[in-house]
């Protein structure tokens, strides 16, 4: 299938945007990369995770999209982090498993979305918290960093188990997935515990942009001036993990997400 990104949008009318994680919008896959990882694979019981990084600064548990830990700029993203004196951690949360870019648009989504429902997952969500307590990190120093599904899964854990951790960032964030359950956006805000980054792309749902209803229901909790916005309305969904940094516009919004996402976290996080 063609790995370049589409002009025009990938899901058909009969599966709408409430039975998908995607704008129609979103960016296709970059070409797989000569990109050598630098961190090691370890297993947390039977759950596999890619490990690397000092906890200079604190922690950051990454949670990938639903193309898994291999694809796009993921571990890239997460050496990155540790070179800015992060200890970084991405737990393969569906063992395995991945979406391809032509599941979009087709009942192959939905079915891979209510497979990995978060009784599924929390489990291995516990395991990396156990490993960090073993670590001797407390929660304030850790931090969750997701990309589309994985904002939808740091909005879970923060209504769960807010407590674990300080901060999520989130770059474009898929809590429509929601719908696919019958549940609304708002209301799992209404159970967030945590200040969140928000970095909603094009064609995102109006709950997840800046002054949206979600970002309002933020605004009246305890937390809620810790919460930030960096909208990059003009990317298409998908980019900071997957778009082709060989195209300078996506590049530099890329430099601008992550830039932010480390300013967020020196504020929110605490060695």
């Amino acid at each position: 299938h063609n790995r370049t990104s589409p002009t025009q949008p990938v899901t058909p009318s009969h599966l709408n945007h409430t039975m998908s994680c995607c704008p129609p919008s979103r960016c296709g896959l970059a070409p797989p990369s000569d990109y050598k990882a630098k961190g090691k694979e370890i297993k947390l019981g039977d759950l596999s995770c890619y490990e690397i990084g000092e906890a200079k600064k604190g922690a950051v548990v990454v949670i990938a999209d639903i193309f898994g830990l291999a694809s796009g700029r993921h571990k890239g993203i997460c050496d990155e982090l540790a070179e800015k004196g992060y200890y970084v951690i991405m737990p393969d949360l569906y063992h395995g498993d991945k979406c391809e870019f032509a599941d979009l648009g087709t009942e192959k989504l939905p079915a891979f979305l209510k497979k990995w429902k978060p009784e599924a997952w929390r489990p291995d969500m516990d395991a990396v918290y156990k490993h960090l307590e073993e670590k001797k990190l407390p929660p304030k120093s850790i931090g969750l960093m997701g990309f589309c599904w994985g904002c939808w899964a740091i909005w879970h854990e923060s209504a769960r188990v807010g407590e674990k951790f300080a901060a999520g960032v989130n770059f474009h964030p898929s809590i429509a997935i929601e719908k696919v359950f019958g549940r609304t956006i708002d209301d799992l805000a209404k159970k967030l515990k945590n200040p969140m980054l928000m970095c909603p792309c094009k064609g995102e749902p109006e709950e997840v942009l800046e002054n949206g209803s979600g970002h309002k229901i933020m605004l009246k909790k305890d937390f809620g001036k810790a919460c930030e916005f960096i909208s990059f309305l003009d990317m298409q969904h998908g980019f900071v993990s997957q778009g082709d940094v060989s195209k300078k516009e996506i590049k530099d919004n890329v430099t601008k997400a992550l830039d932010g996402a480390l300013t967020f976290l020196g504020k929110v996080v605490s060695a």
